[in-house]
């Protein structure tokens, strides 16, 4: 009779122990599929609501050398390749030293609308091949030539509301014009509002560009530094 009662008890216990975790399982799971549809309807609406720029106006100086230098712009760089890298202490590169006299250059340039629906606080243009092609501000870009440095991205930190536009400028010495028709060779940065990354490739110097796309923040912030193709550089299997 008593083991009876006790294996009675043993089985209720157990019985009940057993329904207690399914019911912690299936809530855990209720959860994490509601936290899972959550993250999916933010991320919906953060793209439905990406900041987007598009090109409103564009002017090709590409022939005409020294046109449009001098033309003021939120953000203006240089673009050349690296010609060789000697790894020391410190990655250094060297570039042709012909194609930073500024009297031989041309120009484009563009002017971007966000015709999103986020304002952006930041908007950086970013090299997108690092092993082969550098971009400087141009008013600096002889001091990257004599400190043999890297560098790969350019920043304005002017806020682009919806509708509003920015300007950017991209140098080319005149017999270095570089170009691609099969990828971007820079891609635009795009910092939002609300502190999300996006970017648009960009097919300098024509007058093409592609939609946003999100980011995450680390890759953004790790593709403005010269980091990674440093490492590159020292271990050219890791390109």
């Amino acid at each position: 009779m008593m083991e009876t009662i006790i294996s009675s008890l043993i089985s209720a216990i157990v019985a009940a122990l057993i329904a207690a975790l399914t019911t912690i399982f299936v809530e855990r799971r209720k959860e994490k599929n509601r936290k899972s549809e959550q993250q999916e309807q933010n991320s919906k609406y953060a793209f439905e609501n990406r900041p987007e720029y598009k090109i409103v106006d564009y002017k090709d100086y590409t022939s005409r050398t020294g046109y449009g230098i001098k033309q003021k712009c939120d953000i203006d760089i240089f673009m050349t390749s690296i010609v060789d890298v000697e790894v020391q202490d410190r990655v250094e590169a060297f570039y042709c030293e012909k194609d930073f006299n500024q009297s031989e250059w041309c120009c484009v340039i563009y002017t971007f609308q966000n015709v999103g629906k986020t304002d952006v606080s930041v908007t950086d243009i970013i090299c997108n091949h690092k092993r082969t092609y550098v971009i400087f501000q141009s008013d600096f870009a002889s001091g990257y030539l004599s400190h043999k440095c890297l560098n790969y991205s350019e920043s304005s930190d002017k806020k682009v509301r919806v509708g509003e536009t920015i300007t950017i400028k991209i140098c080319y010495h005149k017999d270095h014009i570089i170009r691609s028709a099969i990828s971007a060779n820079l891609s635009i940065g795009l910092v939002d509002s609300n502190g999300q990354c996006w970017k648009q490739s960009l097919f300098a110097p024509h007058n093409k560009i592609y939609d946003s796309f999100r980011v995450p923040y680390g890759r953004y912030h790790s593709d403005l530094r010269t980091d990674d193709a440093e490492e590159c550089f020292k271990d050219p299997y890791k390109w």
